[in-house]
């Protein structure tokens, strides 16, 4: 199965065009009726299916980030770690 964001009817058929060696036929009827929704693209006997998914990547990138950004450790938090020194209590830690 192939998944594809919201991306141009252009770029779409490129794509699919790609992976005709592995069985996938596109319809392009329905690559053209999937233009802001959901929905299979690759026609009935089409050995591999495609389905058009919309998704935020705006939103999508921003999240990641932010998991990003939280996990990243303080430069303190980052020395006391190289030092081997315990967070609450500032001792060497054997």
């Amino acid at each position: 199965m192939v998944v594809l964001g919201k991306i141009p009817l252009f770029v779409c058929e490129r794509i699919c065009e790609g992976l005709k060696w592995c069985g996938l036929t596109i319809d392009l009827e329905r690559n053209k009726q999937v233009i802001n929704c959901s929905g299979r693209i690759s026609s009935d006997d089409s050995s591999l299916h495609a389905y058009v998914i919309p998704v935020e990547e705006g939103l999508m990138i921003a999240q990641e980030a932010i998991h990003c950004l939280h996990s990243q450790k303080t430069p303190k938090e980052k020395h006391q770690q190289k030092a081997g020194l315990d967070n609450n209590r500032q001792t060497k830690v054997d």
